[in-house]
């Protein structure tokens, strides 16, 4: 269950068994909504993953921002400067944290645009 906080709405726990929002409501979420949880970015130009912390962002002045817009802004920055091609929203980093489970990840890939035919 979502914890509710003022000006922030609900708060996504990166813990326990808590029911996770739907694709759709976590792109309308501000990024402060999921305290302690990882933006995790495959580049769409090299395809390496670029991992960014909520906190991080947060202290940077990112954390207000909703997801949906804060996803274009992302890019690989290691010399390619690549745009994503995969963002995830994710409880922990693999091999680091041993707390991560399947319940702990929200998919927000870019969804591809419709092609008239």
């Amino acid at each position: 269950m979502a914890l509710s906080s003022g000006d922030v709405g609900a708060i996504y726990r990166s813990w326990g068994n808590d029911p996770l929002p739907s694709r759709d409501v976590a792109l309308a979420s501000p990024l402060r909504a999921f305290k302690s949880w990882y933006l995790r970015m495959e580049c769409g130009k090299c395809g390496r993953e670029r991992w960014l912390a909520e906190t991080h962002l947060s202290i940077a002045g990112k954390g207000g921002m909703l997801i949906r817009d804060l996803i274009p802004r992302l890019r690989h920055g290691e010399r390619c400067d690549g745009e994503p091609r995969v963002v995830e929203l994710i409880t922990g980093i693999p091999g680091i944290n041993p707390h991560i489970s399947s319940h702990g990840l929200v998919d927000i890939r870019p969804q591809p645009p419709l092609i008239a035919t």
